[in-house]
């Protein structure tokens, strides 16, 4: 068993959105991998990925990195795909990690294609535009560091 700790994740506006306890399976100097469990109610779907209550996580979290990526599998192992949050850099604790969404995300399928989310929902927001350019920016160095790492998407080196 990892030692605990808790995530919570921010919103654009820095207020937090929600909290949550997991316990930590890696982690060095540049990564931090936290195993949890989804807890939601509800199902959540985007063609034919869907999160499920008991879904187990690896929350990838990477020091001063403008991204986080959580490999999804199901309670009896299967790889489901990767949802890829772009964020500020995640403030890492030996107790807690902080990060501040920025609204666009990356969903990876285990074939390797890839959804971008929420870009409806970040145009929305009334000051749209510096959030706009920070998060294109990290989805572009989401993108670029997955490009340079084909393999990292793997079901062995997500599931630490």
């Amino acid at each position: 068993m990892g030692r605990p700790i808790t995530i919570t994740k921010l919103d654009h506006s820095g207020r937090e959105r929600t909290s949550y306890s997991g316990e930590i399976v890696y982690a060095d100097q540049t990564l931090t991998v936290v195993r949890c469990r989804w807890a939601a109610g509800n199902p959540f779907q985007v063609g034919s990925f869907c999160l499920t209550e008991g879904d187990i996580l690896f929350e990838h979290y990477y020091a001063g990195k403008p991204f986080n990526i959580l490999a999804v599998f199901s309670p009896t192992g299967q790889y489901k795909g990767a949802y890829c949050n772009v964020t500020t850099p995640p403030e890492i604790t030996p107790d807690a990690i902080r990060w501040r969404d920025l609204v666009l995300d990356l969903l990876v399928l285990p074939d390797g294609a890839t959804i971008e989310l929420d870009r409806d929902e970040l145009l929305a927001l009334p000051s749209a535009e510096p959030l706009l350019t920070e998060a294109e920016a990290g989805l572009a160095a989401l993108r670029q560091w997955l490009a340079e790492r084909p393999s990292v998407l793997d079901r062995g080196d997500l599931a630490r």
